[in-house]
């Protein structure tokens, strides 16, 4: 089925990241054996890794199979730092200097991104890895990026060292 996918959208290379079901299904169980063929996945199919759904929350009540709005951003995160690691090839961990890192702001409306210290350049990918805005900063300076609501990973280079973030926009 990953390698159907991978072959119709002609991305050969396509990082696929499964998620845990609900700890709370069937009394706590019935999830367990779905779960644990989950965190199998990267031995049996390449370029995958999973996310845990542990200390997840269901919308409704344990009757409920579906996270709440809390639940769900959190595994979205974890999601995103899956990909970051496997595709982005950084860690979400800052790797310029912190005095140096750009200051982030989100709104409605989109992502500000002001400058500090040092020349940097910015590449901003949508969920999808497709590139909607890219640019150059130099010190003390600012713009503001119209974007949707959704996820981002914007990437900076400064001194060629490269790390890539997410971002939220809602």
């Amino acid at each position: 089925m990953i390698q159907s996918l991978r072959t119709e959208l002609n991305e050969p290379d396509l990082f696929l990241v499964a998620g845990e079901l609900a700890y709370w299904r069937g009394g706590g169980t019935g999830s367990t054996a779905f779960n644990t063929m989950i965190r199998t996945i990267s031995s049996n199919i390449t370029k995958s890794d999973w996310v845990s759904a542990e200390g997840l929350t269901p919308l409704i009540d344990e009757s409920d199979p579906h996270f709440d709005g809390n639940s769900q951003k959190i595994l979205g995160e974890r999601y995103a730092d899956k990909i970051i690691a496997n595709v982005y090839n950084t860690t979400s961990t800052v790797t310029i200097k912190k005095n140096d890192f750009p200051s982030l702001k989100t709104s409605e409306k989109g992502i500000k991104i002001e400058n500090k210290n040092g020349f940097i350049r910015y590449i901003i990918n949508d969920i999808s890895g497709r590139t909607v805005k890219f640019g150059d900063l130099q010190p003390n300076q600012s713009t503001d990026i119209s974007v949707n609501q959704g996820m981002y990973f914007i990437s900076f280079i400064q001194d060629n060292i490269h790390q890539t973030v997410k971002v939220f926009v809602y």
